[in-house]
């Protein structure tokens, strides 16, 4: 629970103060599960540009580096300690694969390939089915690392 772990760093917490307040550090953590829940993950660099517009729109008390609209590395390193985060390549997933994967999508293909297999009478025909296989077909480039809970 990230309340938890920013009320454990609170107390831990000697020296300089945190870049950003910790409501904004739940809100940011909060964004990464919304986003991977929404099938796209975070990059390190994205976060860090997250952290720094939330830091900056927050106003003057944020403590972060204007000079490359993004949190340090510091920041990062600190962050990532402090809510457990890991980094992973996510599977290789088409941008397009992705906007589709959702159930009513899936249902409505469902439906109309019952209705073609009905219409062509070739519902119970295993035969007349055939398969395609993607192997050698390299139209999905390489991800980066994303955040994973």
């Amino acid at each position: 629970n990230p309340q938890e772990n920013q009320a454990e760093t609170d107390l831990q917490k000697l020296g300089r103060p945190f870049a950003i307040s910790s409501d904004l550090e739940v809100q940011i953590y909060n964004y990464i599960i919304s986003m991977k829940e929404l099938g796209f993950g975070l990059t390190v660099s994205m976060l860090r540009k997250v952290a720094y517009q939330l830091g900056k729109s927050s106003g003057p008390e944020h403590l972060m580096n204007a000079d490359k609209d993004s949190a340090s590395k510091w920041w990062w390193v600190s962050y990532k300690k402090r809510y457990n985060l890991a980094l992973r390549i996510p599977e290789n997933l088409a941008a397009y694969r992705a906007s589709m994967a959702n159930q009513d999508v899936i249902s409505e293909f469902c439906s109309k390939l019952g209705t073609l297999m009905d219409k062509l009478r070739i519902r119970d025909m295993p035969d007349r089915f055939l398969t395609c296989d993607e192997t050698g077909l390299s139209y999905v480039v390489k991800p980066n690392k994303v955040f994973q809970l």
